[in-house]
Order: C-alpha cells, then sequence, then structure tokens
C-alpha cells in the first residue's frame, strides 16, 4: 500500500524515521578492525668470550650383532638372560634335533648304498678288463664299464657331501656365542619356531665402548677437526678420555634433523672399569672464542634448510614480523648461539614455526623464567 498525504498528516512523526532510515542504507559500512595476534618475545643478548660446548652422550658398544640358529625348528632350550655376560663358544640355546637326526640318518644310508654300487662296478670292471686281455670282451665294453665306475663314484661323493651337511645341519640346532659379550635382547623363547636365520638373540662385544652424541647440521662440518674428550658426571675420580671420531651420520633426522655422530677411544687408552654401556656422559669441545647473540632455543626455525628467526619490527600499533637469516654458533641449555642479529633485538621465541613474514602482531615480553601475562588494558585481544 503507497503512503498517502492523509497517512502523513495523522502521523507526522514517521516522516523524520523514514528519511533516517533511507539516509542510514546510503552510507557505506566500516571496515573490520585488523585482529592482531599476540606473540611471545625475547630480547637477544651479547653473547661474546670464551666457553666450552658440552654435549650429551651415551655411552654404547660399537659392535651389536644379531644371533640366530642356521637352521630352522622349534626351540627347546633357552640358557641365557638379558644383561648376562657370555663368553665365545658358550651354549645360548637348543632347537629340536628330531627332523634333523631323521635326515642325517637317511643321508647317511645313500652314502652306504652309493658305497655298494661303486664297489660292484668295480668288481665287474677288473673282471672286463682280464677278459678282455685275453680278447675275450671287446674292448669298447671295457671303456662302458669304467664310464660307469666314474658315474658312481660321482653319486658317492655327493653322497658323502649331503651326509656332512645332514651333519652339520644337526650341529647348527646348538646355538653358540660367536664371542665374548653382553646378551643386550632376547627375541625369542622356549617352544617358538624359528626361521632359518632368525635372530634370537642381540649380543654386544666386550671391550669396545664409544660415545653417540647427537648435533645440528650446522656443526657437523667441525667434527673432524675439533678435539674431544669424553666426561663422566659424578665420577671426579674418572680422568677425561680422549676421542676420535669413527663414524658420522649421511644426513640428519627427527624434526631438528639431529645427525648422529659416535666417537671411539682412541688407541691404546683403556677405558675405566667404572664404565658401562647404556651409561650417560658428556662430550667437550675445547672453549672456542664466539661472538654472537643468544636466543631462546624455540626461537630458532627452518625455512628451505636455512636457520633463521622472527624480528618484530616497528613502533607502536604497527609491529610486523620480519624473517632474519642466522647461523648458528653453538646450543647451551635451552639458549641458542646466533649470529646475523644485534643485540637488543626483539625475536619471537615461542610458537615461531608457524608464522608468516609482514603480519602485524602485538609483542609481549617473555623471560625464561615467567612470561609477562596481558594486563585488563589488552582486554578483547587473542
Amino acid at each position: 500500500m503507497k503512503p498517502t498525504s492523509t497517512m502523513w498528516a495523522r502521523a507526522p512523526w514517521l516522516l523524520p524515521l523514514a528519511t533516517l532510515s533511507l539516509l542510514s542504507a546510503c552510507q557505506p559500512k566500516a571496515p573490520p578492525a585488523e585482529v592482531k595476534p599476540v606473540v611471545w618475545v625475547s630480547t637477544a643478548q651479547a653473547a661474546a668470550g670464551r666457553a666450552p660446548r658440552v654435549f650429551s652422550a651415551v655411552l654404547q658398544p660399537r659392535v651389536e650383532s644379531p644371533v640366530g640358529f642356521r637352521v630352522g625348528g622349534r626351540i627347546t632350550l633357552r640358557l641365557v638372560e638379558t644383561g648376562q655376560r657370555v663368553k665365545a663358544g658358550q651354549t645360548l640355546a637348543q632347537l629340536s634335533t628330531d627332523d634333523l637326526l631323521t635326515g642325517l640318518q637317511s643321508a647317511r644310508q645313500q652314502v652306504l648304498g652309493a658305497e655298494a654300487e661303486l664297489s660292484q662296478l668295480q668288481a665287474d670292471a677288473a673282471r672286463l678288463e682280464r677278459l678282455s686281455a685275453d680278447g675275450s670282451a671287446p674292448a669298447a665294453e671295457l671303456e662302458r664299464q669304467r664310464t660307469r665306475v666314474r658315474a658312481a663314484q660321482a653319486r658317492l661323493d655327493a653322497a658323502r657331501q649331503g651326509a656332512q651337511l645332514a651333519d652339520n645341519r644337526v650341529n647348527h640346532a646348538t646355538l653358540k656365542a660367536p664371542f665374548e659379550g653382553v646378551i643386550v635382547q632376547v627375541m625369542a623363547d622356549a617352544g617358538q619356531v624359528l626361521d632359518e636365520g632368525q635372530p634370537m638373540f642381540l649380543i654386544a662385544r666386550s671391550g669396545e665402548i664409544e660415545a653417540e652424541i647427537d648435533l645440528p647440521e650446522d656443526l657437523v662440518p667441525l667434527v673432524t677437526s675439533t678435539a674431544a674428550e669424553l666426561h663422566v658426571p659424578g665420577q671426579p675420580e674418572l680422568k677425561p678420555l680422549p676421542l676420535s671420531v669413527r663414524e658420522v651420520a649421511p644426513k640428519g633426522m627427527g624434526p631438528g634433523r639431529q645427525v648422529r655422530v659416535r666417537y671411539a677411544l682412541k688407541t691404546g687408552v683403556q677405558p675405566a672399569a667404572a664404565l658401562r654401556w647404556g651409561q650417560t656422559a658428556e662430550v667437550h669441545w675445547p672453549a672456542a672464542d664466539t661472538r654472537g647473540v643468544s636466543v631462546p632455543a624455540g626461537a630458532l626455525v627452518k625455512r628451505e634448510g636455512a636457520p633463521q628467526v622472527w624480528v618484530v619490527s616497528g613502533q607502536g600499533d604497527d609491529q610486523r614480523l620480519q624473517a632474519q637469516p642466522v647461523s648458528v654458533q653453538r646450543y647451551s641449555g635451552d639458549a641458542v648461539i646466533i649470529d646475523g642479529l644485534s643485540p637488543g633485538m626483539k625475536v619471537v621465541s615461542a610458537g615461531a614455526q608457524k608464522l608468516v613474514a609482514g603480519t602485524a602482531v602485538i609483542p609481549r615480553e617473555r623471560t625464561h623464567t615467567h612470561l609477562a601475562l596481558p594486563t585488563s588494558s589488552d582486554r578483547g585481544q587473542p
């Protein structure tokens, strides 16, 4: 229904409301305010001076060999336990030999049959030689008989080898330690059926101890040129032992791309009796001049294999994230010493893996002991 002059005359108060509605409909809407996430930041601290590099290590045996039966069968006896020290040649376990003894007996019977056949053919050959000497038997028949003798001799040799193999299989049903060491793991027990070659024990060779550490990829080029010593915390009577690099993994593993390095005691150095496998120790690199800044380890991220940190730049209400490439000097507890930053710069030290360059943020100071919590003036911010 269209409005008429009579309507306006009866309700004059409708006219201002209609005009106000039309004006509000024509005005553009204001854009929504930008939501700025809160990020925890730490101040880069100067880290100059001389400091040794210390890496956590675990003592490991150099050789760990899986040991199993060379034949398949059912385990009837297990004689050792995990952690037990064994000597070379000591019996570790035994398989059921019923089927193996039956095979050995069959192989020996085949040898007897081949020997009897060869003996008969040799006697026939000797008879033909006498007949051939006076012309009573043709020479061709004698030659054929000699061929039968050679074939019988080959069958006898094969039967004897088969019997020897069957005898070896019976002996292989007894598992013996290949060297002196310690049982690290038991992988099967009595009553279980094993396939040929399936491991039953993991044995660590005695007398060979190595220190295993995980290094950041940035430090791997320094491994071969840096002297290292083994220290055992809690044993001050044990002097530092010199180490030599034996093995460096070809690539890093895990989220932190840590490279596994194994150190061996240098030739002529006898390890103390206090050292044992699985013990926690430390590998020390000598002190070196270091210059750079210290930031929390959580500030370091890797993009396309290169380390970087997120720097908060700008002032006031316009503070944004900026990616800053850095180089790692060393790790020190929960901190990392890096080059590429200046002391006093603010870096994101928590949740740095999920940030985007150029994002406007609200920084909050973070220390190693507490977080600066938002105040009442931050109401409405995430």
